[in-house]
This record gives C-alpha cells, structure tokens and sequence, in this order.
C-alpha cells in the first residue's frame, strides 16, 4: 500500500496557488503612491492560508481579518488576529458556518459593528452583527436574495442612505463582468458592465478630497492585478470611474525572498498600516496530500 501511495503522490500536480497576507506599518507614501516596499509576509498556518485581509480600529486596537482557506477541508472560515507593533498575532476563526466564506468586510453602521462576508454559495448577500467584538458574530439581515461576491459598503457621504457595491453571479461556478449597487429592501441597479477590473478588493477611501476603490483586474486571471480607480461621477445614479493606478504581483516587495508571487486581490489600510494578499505557487505540500488521502478513504 505504501509503494503505491507514493507512486500516486509523485503523480499529482500539486495544490495549484495559495493566498497569504503581506503587512507594513505606513511610512508616508501609500501603495497606490508607488510605494511598493516594506511589507512584511505573513506565513501561512498548517491547516489554513489566508486571503481577503481588512483592517478594522476597536477600542485604540488594530483587529486584521481574513478569509482562512482550510487546506484538507477546501472550505473558507472567517478568522481574526490582533496587530501590535507592526507584528500579527495568532488567528482565531470568528465565523464559521456550512459553505465557504471570504472577504470579510467589516464596517460600522449607526454605532454598530457589522460584517458582509462572501458567502455566494448560500445564495444570498448576508450581514452580520457583532454581539461581541470581534469573535462573534451573528446573522442581522438579508442584504440581498441572490449570490454576490466581494460585497464592499458605500461611504455614506456618496450615497444618502447604506448601500453597497457588489458583483453578481451567473451560476455557482461563473462570475459576470458587472458592477450592481444594492440596498437593503431595493432591488440591484446595474452600475458598471463588460469590464473585468470591477469586482471589488477591498473599502472605498478618500486621498487629497478625492475617493477611490481598490479593484480586481481578472482580464487575464483570477487576482492578476490590483487596481485603484478614481470616481469621477460618485453619485449612484450617474456612477463613473477611472482607472489611477494598476498593481502587479511582481511590483511589491516583502521581506521573504523564496516565494515568487503571481497574484493580488485585496487591499485595504488604516492611518496605521497596510495590507495587502499575494499568491504563489505550490507542489506536493503535506496539506495537499492528506487531503487526497482523505478523499481516497471517504471514496470520492
């Protein structure tokens, strides 16, 4: 049996690319300023790599939250870590349920924290409470009954009650190309179509009285390119951007120098810091094969 598991590991691909989080403390010039050095490359745990990072102040904390992609399980949990001194502490998975979750977008609404994570394969825009910050969380609303992914809140001084921005699905296995503005009780309205750099990668801000959105150029590849985009019009009726600056993978510089990073989805940042997620490529990792293992045993 041994001799033929190891034939059978020499023969698989390998686990294809993985996410991980890359940090630094702001030191004047932004990343969408061509600052691209000093980030500081978080590993990855055992069980779990990480994506989706956002940042969120509590209380004079810094809190980082991230999707955590189990490794032999193939499903995403929420997870949160505090940041101190510029270092990442330990992760601990704050939400959990039965499908996939991801980009976990954290903001406040009228004094109270929320969370609208991607959870598409519900088949729904979910939005939860926190009861207690910043490790659970529960169910508030329906945003909206359909499947979006990267859902991301618009700042209220661009839209006069909460709404938010999101890109919808086609299928469980197919994103389109359009951008909708959704709010609660309303039904979407299409904002942007026929553009594969709209889906969102992380919150709006605002630099010199003018806003921006981080954004995913997919033209060529999932995560190819980070994109920040200038508002033009930032009404919702008459919504119109332009691309200010394009982030490739290979422009940022870490302080791990093994990896070879071919993919960037996610930014966002607070006075404090920045952080950003880089993908690479990985063979045979342990994660890997105990999950081929495991699939063996349960006979699928």
């Amino acid at each position: 049996m041994v001799k033929t598991y190891y034939k059978s590991i020499k023969e698989l691909k390998g686990e294809g690319t993985i996410w991980a989080l890359a940090l630094r403390k702001n030191t004047g010039k932004k990343l969408y300023e061509n600052n691209y050095s000093g980030f500081v490359f978080i590993k990855n745990s055992f069980l779990y790599w990480r994506a989706d990072p956002f940042l969120y102040e509590y209380n004079g904390e810094t809190f980082l939250f991230a999707e955590l992609f189990h490794r032999i399980k193939g499903k995403g949990v929420i997870g949160v870590a505090k940041v101190k001194n510029g270092k990442c502490g330990k992760f601990k998975v704050c939400l959990n349920l039965p499908y996939h979750l991801s980009y976990p977008c954290v903001f406040e609404d009228d004094g109270d924290i929320y969370m609208v994570p991607e959870c598409a394969r519900s088949k729904k825009i979910s939005v939860y409470k926190a009861v207690n910050f910043p490790c659970r969380w529960e169910e508030s609303y329906v945003l909206y009954d359909g499947p979006g992914v990267d859902t991301t809140p618009v700042p209220n001084s661009l839209s006069n009650k909460l709404s938010f921005i999101t890109t919808l699905r086609i299928n469980d296995n197919k994103e389109n190309n359009c951008l909708y503005a959704v709010s609660r009780g309303d039904s979407k309205k299409l904002l942007l179509n026929n553009d594969y750099t709209v889906r969102s990668a992380g919150h709006f801000f605002k630099c010199n009285n003018d806003f921006f959105r981080p954004s995913q150029d997919c033209t060529d590849s999932y995560g190819g390119a980070l994109v920040f985009k200038k508002l033009i019009d930032v009404s919702l009726e008459n919504y119109k951007e332009e691309t200010y600056k394009r982030i490739c993978p290979d422009d940022i510089r870490v302080n791990e120098k093994r990896y070879v990073f071919n993919g960037i989805h996610t930014y966002n940042k607070t006075d404090e810091y920045e952080v950003i997620d880089l993908s690479y490529d990985v063979g045979k990792s342990v994660q890997y094969i105990l999950k081929k293992i495991k699939r063996h045993f349960n006979g699928n």
